[in-house]
């Protein structure tokens, strides 16, 4: 399969247009580009959350229990849905939930936390930050 080793399985050449390809996105100048330039410049749902976990000291997999208490686990979810493609749907596995209405639940969590500006708003920022290192490379 030529796509089994493609960045998402989707853009194939040599790392010279790769890193090409990365150079040109650049963020969009009109509203109507933010949708597929979002798409483009995407990174995984797994990447984000486990990224999350690892700067929490915890794991991906402590997040997918039930009605985990894990620390970091609603501001994954919040990540994940900002930063990446992936519907409530698709992000519910990772959460261990069933329906995509649990997921919107753990966002709303996170986001009454982040207009409290509490060390959350700094956890976020920090966590984005790393995300935005490794969103170059990949």
């Amino acid at each position: 399969n030529p796509f089994a080793e493609a960045p998402d399985g989707w853009l194939l050449g040599s790392e010279a247009f790769l890193s090409r390809v990365r150079s040109i996105l650049r963020e969009p100048q009109q509203i109507d580009q933010v949708p597929s330039v979002r798409v483009l410049r995407s990174i995984s749902a797994t990447h984000v959350i486990e990224t999350t976990a690892k700067y929490f000291g915890t794991t991906a997999e402590s997040y997918q229990a039930r009605r985990s208490n894990a620390e970091g686990r609603d501001l994954a979810a919040w990540l994940a849905h900002r930063k990446t493609t992936a519907t409530l749907r698709d992000l519910a596995s990772y959460f261990g939930l069933t329906h995509p209405d649990s997921v919107s639940n753990l966002i709303r969590r996170a986001e009454r936390e982040l207009r409290k500006l509490t060390t959350v708003s700094k956890d976020a920022k920090a966590i984005e930050g790393l995300l935005a290192k490794t969103e170059n490379r990949v």
